[in-house]
């Protein structure tokens, strides 16, 4: 990844592991003593999903340097829905304990800001998860990424589900099930959590996977131009239409599944953690 320089990661497995190169050295926190395997790696840089559920304890005594990436999208409210509860958001962020990282990266501007973060990039997007997109004959199958949603927003993943054959596995999947489940989908569906404006590291995931993205209102954009990379949804009502009209008529939706798969290449973790962690080592060498 980078030459000459040891990299390890750390965090929850499920929920990092798509965003981790298959040949890195990667020490699950929900796992086994990670404190003692993070410090066997001896590697010279670390990078650390800081989840609330991150125990800050594992990074202690390294002598890398440790970087500490924060993966929050943070709710923006949109106009036609009451404010979502963007400083619980920020809160949930601030709370948590960065004294122990060399330098923070924060996915969502908002939530950089919020902690003093040194930059803002969202989350890289595993080599391995890439994929052509599939040929027009292939089954117009859609697939959810996300958890739960709240109150009557659940009536659009239960009608895709029963009328359109919608998977939906959960938020953070096992690897090797969510490798499988990206192979066979043509369709990734990204509906938030509340009425909101988002950007989840599961979009990248299937613009990677060479699927058409049918997403509600993105924020921040990180380069993506919707009608041109990927189909955006003004409501749950317009998510449903495009999932049954690409269903209908697949080669009307070929030259947006081909955009989105070129920008995906904005998030492959080979080059962004390169640049990243290069940047971040240069940056403590200069300044401590």
């Amino acid at each position: 990844m980078n030459d000459g320089v040891r990299v390890a990661f750390a965090g929850e497995r499920n929920r990092f592991a798509p965003h981790v190169p298959a040949d890195a050295a990667f020490v699950a926190t929900d796992e086994h003593d990670p404190q003692r395997r993070l410090a066997e790696a001896g590697a010279d840089a670390v990078v650390c999903l800081v989840t609330d559920g991150f125990p800050a304890g594992v990074v202690e005594g390294l002598r890398g340097t440790v970087l500490g990436w924060i993966p929050d999208a943070i709710p923006r409210p949109t106009p036609e829905d009451l404010p979502p509860d963007t400083e619980g958001a920020l809160a949930r962020v601030r709370g948590r304990d960065l004294s122990r990282y060399a330098r923070v990266v924060a996915c969502d501007p908002l939530a950089a800001e919020a902690v003093g973060a040194w930059r803002s990039a969202p989350l890289p997007v595993a080599d391995h998860l890439f994929a052509d997109v599939q040929a027009e004959g292939a089954a117009a199958v859609p697939l959810y990424l996300g958890g739960d949603v709240e109150g009557e927003r659940e009536w659009i993943l239960e009608y895709g589900r029963y009328g359109q054959e919608l998977v939906s596995p959960g938020a953070h999947p096992p690897p090797e099930l969510l490798e499988r489940l990206l192979r066979e989908a043509a369709i990734g569906v990204n509906v938030h959590a509340v009425p909101s404006e988002l950007h989840e590291p599961t979009v990248a995931l299937h613009l990677a996977a060479g699927h058409l993205l049918v997403s509600e209102r993105l924020a921040p954009s990180r380069g993506l131009v919707p009608g041109l990379d990927y189909v955006e949804a003004a409501n749950l009502e317009e998510v449903q239409l495009a999932v049954w009209a690409f269903q209908q008529w697949p080669p009307a939706y070929a030259a947006t599944r081909r955009r989105g798969r070129l920008k995906a290449e904005l998030f492959r973790a080979s080059r962004v953690y390169s640049r990243v962690i290069s940047d971040a080592l240069r940056d403590v060498a200069a300044f401590g």
